[in-house]
């Protein structure tokens, strides 16, 4: 299974990466990333040892850092107010969550919603497979 895959923003080509902790790059001191986006590289890379969930929730956090940079305000070095980052999730939150969607689904799980809606849970496909074989 590959775990890259390419995507575009604005025309402009990225590829996420999924890899071992041992193969995540540092930014300034070493330390554990769950995540990192490389923007003159374009390149995000995501931890392959997190859960499901907390690689979800990292994808999304990396992919709206390189939204940001594309969209103009990646050098934005100060705290962004509440209102323009509302407004950027409003405009382009849709495209985030189909980006994870598709990257989750190309790693073999697939999104099922919560029954309460108010969150998604993820099942890994080969246990669906498992039981349904049973």
């Amino acid at each position: 299974m590959n775990e890259d895959i390419i995507i575009f923003i604005k025309n402009q080509k990225w590829k996420i990466k999924k890899v071992p902790t041992t193969e995540m790059p540092y930014i300034g001191e070493e330390k554990l990333y769950f995540g990192l986006t490389k923007y003159v590289e374009q390149e995000i890379y995501i931890n392959s040892g997190l859960s499901v969930q907390q690689e979800r929730q990292t994808l999304i956090h990396e992919l709206t850092h390189a939204f940001m940079e594309v969209y103009g305000f990646g050098s934005i070095k100060e705290d962004i107010p509440i209102e323009i980052m509302c407004d950027f999730i409003g405009c382009y939150g849709d495209d985030i969550i189909k980006v994870a969607n598709e990257f989750q689904l190309n790693s073999g799980f697939v999104v099922e919603p919560n029954p309460k809606g108010l969150l998604s849970t993820y099942v890994e496909k080969k246990f669906n497979e498992e039981q349904h074989n049973e």
